[in-house]
């Protein structure tokens, strides 16, 4: 069983170092996914959250963001955290939503978003009838942020 501090400190980390969105995909950007995760390089931090919640972990070497020039400056490994099973997702959100500050209001839309995705096979997420689906939610999510309303063909990243 997973504290409250616990889930307090993980809020804190989807607040200031995290993504909960629904955002567009697609080769024409014409896809919409939701999108869970963190990024930091801090390893333990990541498998700290990793070992409560699940997701997918990946690493990208200080080689790599540096020969693609994917770096703040400093050369350090970054690890990844994401969530693409609903379950996860869903346990996850369920866990830190109440101690969440900055990304609450966009929390709450995307928890109601994953509760209304029917259950799916990995890797099916972009399907059209999921993005259907998810139209009504980018929509609230995106008027929530505050910003124009872009298209669903243009690429735009959300916080």
């Amino acid at each position: 069983m997973i504290n409250e501090m616990l889930k307090a400190w993980a809020a804190g980390i989807f607040d200031g170092e995290g993504d909960i969105e629904i955002k567009t995909s697609g080769k024409d950007q014409k896809y919409l996914q939701v999108w869970v995760g963190v990024t930091n390089s801090d390893g333990r931090m990541i498998d700290t959250l990793h070992n409560n919640w699940g997701g997918y972990l990946h690493a990208k070497s200080a080689k790599y963001l540096a020969a693609h020039g994917k770096h703040d400056g400093i050369y350090k490994t970054s690890y990844i955290l994401y969530f693409n099973d609903k379950t996860e997702i869903i346990k996850l959100l369920f866990d830190i939503k109440p101690y969440l500050v900055t990304k609450k209001e966009a929390a709450e839309i995307v928890y109601e978003a994953i509760l209304a995705l029917p259950d799916m096979q990995e890797g099916k997420a972009r399907a059209t009838g999921v993005s259907v689906i998810l139209k009504p939610f980018y929509d609230r999510f995106v008027e929530n942020q505050g910003i124009e309303h872009p298209p669903v063909t243009q690429p735009r990243r959300v916080y």
